[in-house]
């Protein structure tokens, strides 16, 4: 019994885990990746105003 929730409490997890993957796909917050250190065409970050 106590496996068996186990179990579901990981396939709960695996799925929010899923979606919050597709949510930051979708993600263009930070396109310059200042936040992050990636931006979104691969170039280094680039610092604005608010960074400093």
């Amino acid at each position: 019994m106590k496996e068996k929730r186990q179990n579901a409490i990981k396939a709960r997890i695996a799925a929010r885990l899923g979606l919050l993957a597709r949510i930051s796909d979708k993600d263009n917050s930070d396109v310059d990746g200042s936040y992050t250190g990636t931006s979104k065409d691969g170039s280094p970050p680039t610092q604005d105003a608010d960074d400093l």
